[in-house]
């Protein structure tokens, strides 16, 4: 399972990699899918981040001042230290921020297509990483998304569902008025 950290200002690039990473039949966590009102945020994480067998870190410059986010992190190397799971860092396109001290000399994936190849080229590079080691965990529930375009409509559910009854996917609904306003919340949020 692929753990995604990332900064509340870069929630839409995590909800588009879920669908990618769902494309190439990988499953992966996302916090506003899987946690339920009142959850206590830390343990949670922490949980999901242990059940994971990649940790995403979606760096940003509001991913590196994120107290929640630099959590997540000390988390993810003590378990890679144990050998228990691998820390990719992703460099958002456009995004010119310095990794985190205790990632800088890693290679990292860039989100630029032209520097990196975008999204996909990441969830294939994840895909051949982990093989088929990227299972659900025991009792796991996974993310898909369900997303209404002005052309359509596009959905992850029939690679979520691959071997699964429904009962353990989480999906989130989404369309192009609920990500302008999101993403308007957090620039004014970050003002």
């Amino acid at each position: 399972m692929i753990f995604l950290s990332h900064s509340w200002a870069n929630k839409p690039i995590a909800r588009r990699m879920v669908e990618t990473l769902a494309l190439e039949g990988l499953p992966s966590w996302l916090d506003e899918q899987q946690l339920e009102l009142g959850t206590g945020l830390r343990a949670a994480l922490l949980k999901a981040i242990g059940n994971c067998n990649v940790f995403l870190y979606l760096t940003s410059t509001t991913a590196n001042e994120s107290q929640w986010v630099q959590d997540e992190l000390g988390h993810a190397l003590a378990l890679e230290h144990e050998r228990k799971i691998k820390i990719v860092p992703v460099r958002l396109s456009g995004d010119t921020s310095e990794l985190p001290s205790v990632l800088t000399g890693r290679l990292f994936h860039s989100l630029s297509v032209s520097e990196g190849g975008g999204a996909a080229r990441l969830a294939h590079a994840i895909k051949a990483l982990v093989g088929s080691d990227a299972a659900v965990p025991e009792g796991g529930r996974i993310s898909a998304t369900v997303r209404l375009l002005s052309t359509g409509l596009t959905h992850t559910l029939d690679e979520a569902r691959s071997g699964r009854n429904g009962s353990d996917i989480d999906v989130l609904y989404l369309d192009e008025s609920y990500e302008r306003v999101d993403d308007l919340y957090w620039q004014v949020s970050e003002q």
